[in-house]
């Protein structure tokens, strides 16, 4: 039976009433958390919020990590193969010369993708690490200094999950959008047959750093709250997520961060190989899961209806 918090007020409805799902979520600095879900729009938190202070111990100061040489250019290549269905999708949508936010940029990989397709593209990250590309800026959305209606279209792919305030962020992101300009969010999917399965091993909980996970429920609340938008399709598969969400729940130690601890900083190219290998396999269950509408992920296309 799941204990019930009265008293907490969710973060994206604002109605008090959640209830506890997963309990004695231990982190790698022993500090335990719980998640809790709100009775009203099925939201997730984290329980307690961490402050900032003790977030910062579980970002490493290379949470965006270069590689090198043969392998680095092996692995840009995987990117571009998985990335490229998306890049088709945005252009279908989003006219030629467009102009594309990252919100969420990184190293600037799947900026270089779009400018190869035409578009016009700018890039916002706290931990940015292409600090030559002056179109990414060190910055959160809310102080990213960007004309209103600036944008056709902006891409927020694993950052929903990281943010506190989510309803004030997605409002900026389309108060950033021109009228019918498109807002492309991927979260992972707190519906997913992988949480249910795994649970505290499920690898996209990311305890504690991921504050917020989501449902379809919950992001059709937290649109509808942040401004005029309609939803116009939703999928549950990555090719860069879904596949490998399996096998690091099923074998943690084949992540980066964990083979970068192990290795000095390297990730050994014949580990490397045997977990391409084993994402390989993991695909039919992956995308078995996405047509249940189970899958890792959830990737929510929206237009902004009007302006705002």
């Amino acid at each position: 039976m799941h204990t019930h918090i009265d008293t907490e007020t969710c973060r994206i409805c604002g109605k008090e009433g959640m209830q506890v799902i997963l309990s004695n979520c231990k982190t790698t600095f022993d500090e335990t958390y719980s998640l809790i879900q709100c009775d009203s729009c099925s939201f997730v938190s984290i329980y307690p919020i961490p402050p900032v202070e003790t977030l910062k111990r579980y970002y490493e100061k290379n949470y965006w990590h270069k590689g090198d040489g043969k392998l680095n250019y092996l692995l840009n290549k995987l990117y571009k193969f998985r990335m490229q269905g998306i890049v088709h999708d945005i252009q279908k949508i989003v006219p030629p010369k467009g102009r594309i936010l990252d919100w969420g940029a990184g190293d600037g990989a799947f900026i270089r993708l779009l400018e190869e397709t035409g578009y016009d593209c700018w890039g916002i990250d706290l931990y940015n690490i292409a600090p030559d590309k002056k179109t990414i800026l060190n910055t959160k959305i809310e102080d990213a200094d960007f004309r209103a209606e600036y944008f056709d279209a902006i891409i927020c792919f694993h950052v929903l999950e990281h943010i506190e305030n989510p309803v004030e962020s997605i409002k900026k992101a389309f108060s950033l959008l021109k009228p019918n300009g498109i807002l492309v969010i991927e979260v992972p999917n707190i519906d997913s047959s992988g949480f249910k399965l795994f649970q505290k091993r499920w690898q996209p909980l990311e305890i504690p750093i991921h504050l917020n996970h989501f449902n379809l429920r919950s992001l059709e609340t937290l649109f509808k709250i942040a401004g005029n938008s309609e939803i116009m399709k939703v999928g549950y598969f990555s090719h860069r997520v879904s596949p490998s969400s399996i096998i690091l729940s099923l074998l943690p130690f084949f992540s980066a961060r964990a083979m970068r601890k192990r290795f000095n900083g390297r990730y050994p190219f014949p580990l490397m190989a045997l977990y391409l290998f084993l994402q390989v396999a993991a695909y039919p269950f992956a995308y078995i899961e996405s047509l249940m509408e189970k899958g890792a992920v959830l990737r929510i296309w929206a237009h902004k209806t009007e302006s705002q």
